[in-house]
């Protein structure tokens, strides 16, 4: 009659802690995936400063659809940055062109909604640039202990 395996951590005091094939310790390799992480974020919210920058360009083009960006999480860590249409019309103004008068759409941009947009870009990308810097500190000082 077989007794069913006990998972080994039920064994252990501690979680057993792998270093990886070019024999790095544990916290080579955190500071390896909180860099990583940090990258990630900089690439995403880089291209939510781009997407915003590109609706305040496009403020005054009739007809004009903003953008918005979304970001979804990966599983390796960190983020995905993914570009969104917001289709909701923009107001209509009635337009005097050489002899007739017609309806146009403005660009559905809010000035205000976009500056707000852009500044929690700016810190989020801030953030993570001072996480990279820090990460970086880190794992230079790690590598130094190991001379």
């Amino acid at each position: 009659m077989h007794r069913p395996l006990l998972p080994l951590k039920f064994f252990l005091s501690e979680p057993i802690r792998f270093p990886t094939r070019l024999n790095r310790s544990f916290e080579e390799v955190s500071m390896i995936s909180a860099i990583h992480t940090a990258l990630s974020g900089l690439a995403a919210f880089g291209k939510q400063i781009e997407v915003v920058a590109h609706n305040i360009a496009n403020v005054n083009t009739d007809g004009f659809k903003k953008s918005r960006t979304e970001f979804v999480e990966i599983p390796s860590g960190g983020v995905l940055p993914v570009i969104e249409k917001d289709d909701s019309s923009g107001p209509t103004i009635l337009r005097d062109t050489d002899r007739n008068q017609t309806m146009v759409e403005l660009s559905n941009v809010d000035l205000g909604e976009e500056a707000v947009q852009q500044i929690m870009a700016q810190r989020s990308f801030e953030a993570n640039l001072q996480t990279l810097r820090t990460g970086d500190a880190l794992l230079g000082s790690i590598l130094d202990l190991k001379k």
